[in-house]
């Protein structure tokens, strides 16, 4: 559970593996609680980093949040879930990368401020977890 300023919780997290080889795709599904949020205001963006060893931003999947999800009955949920992959480059050196989210507001050039009790939080972001890059096998992919 990490809260943004603003009222917004990221609610949880699930990743499709924890393992992806070089050159490879990594999903995950961020679910977000809105009920803070005004209605009146724009959806921040959502950034999500993947962090190497040396502390550096190797590959990202910074992406819109999704609207939010309305019950079978037109109701609003004040929630939403964001389906997400990103390629994994090819050159992606085989390791341990953090895999952080945070929250963007681009009109205003700011990161929202995170704030967890069992999540760690860096550089205004949450760090949810760690993901291990594979070498790419031989031949998988080429032609």
């Amino acid at each position: 559970d990490v809260r943004f300023d603003r009222g917004i919780r990221l609610a949880g997290v699930s990743l499709a593996s924890d393992r992806v080889e070089a050159g490879g795709t990594l999903a995950f599904k961020l679910r977000w609680d809105l009920a803070g949020l005004s209605s009146r205001q724009p959806r921040p963006a959502v950034w999500v980093h993947f962090v190497d060893a040396a502390n550096g931003r190797a590959f990202q999947a910074d992406h819109g949040m999704s609207e939010d999800l309305v019950t079978p009955a037109g109701l609003r949920t004040f929630s939403t879930e964001d389906f997400c992959e990103v390629q994994v480059p090819e050159t992606a050196a085989p390791g341990r990368y953090r895999f952080r989210v945070g929250l963007w507001v681009p009109w205003e050039q700011l990161r929202l401020r995170a704030e967890s009790e069992s999540t760690p939080v860096v550089k205004r972001g949450a760090e949810l977890a760690v993901i291990e890059v594979l070498p790419r096998r031989p031949g998988v992919g080429q032609r």
